[in-house]
């Protein structure tokens, strides 16, 4: 995802998670709402990773505020090591800018 956006515009992010271990791994991921963008998308998906393998899984955010605008927190939990993973993404920050403004010139009759 860009690190800048603009209000009302959507804006899409999709993350990639990997399985670099010789065994199946449940995944559960959760995405948590927040005041700075609505979310379309499953907040929490549940999967199985087979070995080796990679998964794919995609959101859309419409950011609502200007200015520095914090992502929802995304959540990947591991069954098998009972305890969430740590990504590099988890609180990311990106600029929101105000919409471009149209100019236009009044029409006189």
């Amino acid at each position: 995802m860009a690190g800048e956006g603009e209000l009302g515009t959507e804006m899409n992010y999709m993350m990639e998670i990997r399985n670099n271990t010789h065994q199946l791994q449940q995944l559960v991921v959760t995405v948590k709402e927040n005041n700075s963008f609505l979310f379309a998308g499953d907040q929490k998906s549940a999967f199985t990773l087979r070995p080796k393998s990679v998964h794919q899984l995609r959101f859309s955010f419409l950011p609502v505020q200007t200015g520095h605008q914090q992502l929802p927190i995304m959540s990947i939990f591991a069954k098998r090591y009972n305890g969430e993973i740590k990504h590099p993404n988890r609180e990311k920050t990106v600029f929101i800018r105000p919409p471009a403004c149209v100019s236009a010139e009044p029409k006189l009759d």
